[in-house]
């Protein structure tokens, strides 16, 4: 992540591209340090059966 070269700084192509993201790997930032990680979550929720009141939410959470 510290050493990704990109041929257009206008194109988002993954989480590394994102300005939030090259804030906190910035000096200083709280993923300035090779040995941090992130976590990207990502979640939503399914009717069991159409007519039930449960359902089921997954987490799926990738390790950048």
């Amino acid at each position: 992540r510290f050493k990704r070269e990109t041929t257009d700084g206008s194109l988002i192509k993954d989480v590394y591209d994102g300005e939030l993201y090259k804030m906190f790997s910035g000096p200083g930032g709280l993923l300035a340090s090779a040995t941090n990680i992130s976590l990207l979550g990502n979640t939503d929720g399914v009717a069991l059966i159409p007519s039930s009141n449960h359902g089921v939410w997954p987490v799926f959470l990738v390790i950048n």
